[in-house]
């Protein structure tokens, strides 16, 4: 933990003055399911590491929702996609600062198959 002198602001990770470095590791060797199903608005995915993965189990699978935000992810030697939103138009999602590496699949997948069954649409 660093406690250097910073600006407060009301949110601990920036009044600190640093960010910590370590990340939460979610390891899931199941291949039934992925390993997070996304059916909720406003949710926030930030500072996690996935990974291994089987081919069969994506690491953020959206559903459906608005506003989902995932960021300052790190996904590595997965055996299916990163980030997928294929089901259901959503709004608003946000991913960025993210790093992929080793998979096996497509990265991020937006939008269904047919292409016109579903989008993906600002605020």
């Amino acid at each position: 933990m660093c406690h250097s002198p910073g600006r407060r602001t009301g949110h601990p990770d920036r009044d600190s003055g640093c960010r910590s470095r370590a990340s939460a590791r979610i390891l899931y060797s199941g291949s039934t399911t992925n390993v997070f199903e996304v059916r909720a608005s406003h949710v926030t995915i930030r500072g996690l590491e996935f990974g291994p993965t089987h081919p069969d189990a994506d690491a953020i699978r959206i559903f459906n929702g608005n506003g989902v935000t995932i960021e300052d992810c790190h996904f590595n030697h997965l055996g299916a996609l990163a980030v997928v939103a294929n089901h259901a138009s959503v709004r608003g999602l946000v991913v960025r600062r993210n790093v992929i590496r080793n998979s096996l699949a497509t990265a991020l997948y937006f939008g269904c198959h047919d292409g016109n069954g579903c989008s993906l649409t600002g605020s």
